[in-house]
């Protein structure tokens, strides 16, 4: 029997995509369209973050981004949500700090997409086209990883149920809480 440990980080972030999806907020409302442009520029995750907020920035930098509400403190780590005008996020997902890491996971939300146009929604199908190199994890079958284009330190997760995109995150690759 092949038996995988996983870190407690890892299983941190795991648990996060997992209960996101039976938590998810559904469907983008009526007044939201996914992957909406402001101001005339896409509303783009990756390849090292989210409009001013950046992979690895500090705690106090990612508050003065203005992007982030609801903090909570949970001893080396916080979590944050994005601002309302972000677009909707399961409870579960949101901005994971880390004390020693800054900045290590950007959770999608529902007017997000990759800069290889997948969002929430999308197929399996074509989520495969846009990312060749998609791993399916080895304990959580619908979890799929794969690393990020244009930046080599970074890796997106995918939550996958019933053929379509469900969840989606940018992560700083080993690092965490």
């Amino acid at each position: 029997m092949n038996v995988r440990r996983i870190g407690s980080r890892s299983l941190f972030l795991v648990l996060a995509l997992v209960v996101s999806t039976g938590l998810a907020t559904g469907p983008a409302s009526a007044g939201e369209t996914p992957a909406t442009q402001e101001n005339g520029h896409a509303r783009v995750l990756g390849p090292d973050g989210y409009k001013s907020l950046k992979l690895g920035m500090s705690e106090q930098d990612a508050v003065a981004t203005g992007l982030l509400t609801g903090g909570e403190n949970h001893g080396e780590c916080s979590y944050y949500h994005f601002v309302p005008g972000e677009g909707t996020m399961p409870r579960s997902s949101g901005i994971f700090i880390s004390e020693t890491d800054g900045v290590y996971v950007i959770g999608g939300t529902s007017k997000m997409r990759t800069p290889e146009l997948i969002r929430r929604g999308h197929s399996f199908q074509r989520l495969l086209a846009a990312y060749p190199y998609l791993e399916q994890d080895s304990v959580f079958d619908f979890l799929y990883t794969t690393p990020v284009p244009g930046n080599p330190e970074a890796g997106y997760r995918f939550v996958v149920h019933g053929g379509e995109v469900q969840d989606f995150a940018l992560e700083l690759l080993g690092k965490g809480c």
